[in-house]
């Protein structure tokens, strides 16, 4: 694999104000993000406001065995905005959402044993069966974080649909059985 391959996709959308009496919004983004995952106006309601997202993707979502981790984030200003990752694991047990358990974390019914939480939601399902009992199979994590947002009710009320079409997207782009 190059390193052209694994180098993340950089995009830079900057907006510029008529005047500095106007109030300020979040940037565009693009029409589709992350891999093409998600609606930009599926996302931007959830940003917080700022001149400049910078989005940044790694080329392609697939997890061979070689690689056991993809990423998109954008950020505002600098700032984490909003970001998606998809990791792949071996065995069911390896899975652990307890570093995300806080306050306010409850049970999502997405995937294998779904959480959600203020600002962020996580996920699992199974790609590819073991072969034998206690044999390695294809096991895929999702997790999505929104971070500094201006409304964290939109956020919870928004996060399970996101996790559902990123859940979605995922086994239909790795063929997933």
């Amino acid at each position: 694999m190059t390193t052209a391959a694994v180098a993340p996709v950089l995009l830079v959308a900057a907006l510029t104000s008529c005047s500095n009496d106007e109030t300020k919004a979040a940037p565009e983004i693009p029409e589709r993000i992350c891999w093409g995952a998600f609606a930009g106006d599926d996302v931007t309601p959830l940003l917080g406001t700022g001149d400049e997202a910078t989005l940044r993707t790694d080329p392609a979502f697939e997890l061979p065995k070689d690689r056991d981790k993809v990423s998109c984030s954008l950020s505002i200003d600098g700032n984490p905005g909003f970001s998606a990752s998809a990791d792949l694991w071996d065995y069911e047990k390896n899975i652990d959402w307890t570093t995300y358990e806080q306050e306010g974390t409850s049970r999502l019914d997405v995937g294998d044993k779904g959480r959600i939480w203020p600002s962020g939601s996580a996920t699992y399902f199974e790609c590819e069966s073991p072969k034998s009992p206690s044999g390695p199979g294809r096991y895929v994590a999702l997790s999505l974080f929104v971070h500094d947002s201006p409304d964290q009710k939109k956020v919870r009320r928004a996060l399970p649909k996101l996790l559902k079409q990123f859940m979605t997207f995922a086994q239909r782009e790795l063929d997933c059985r």
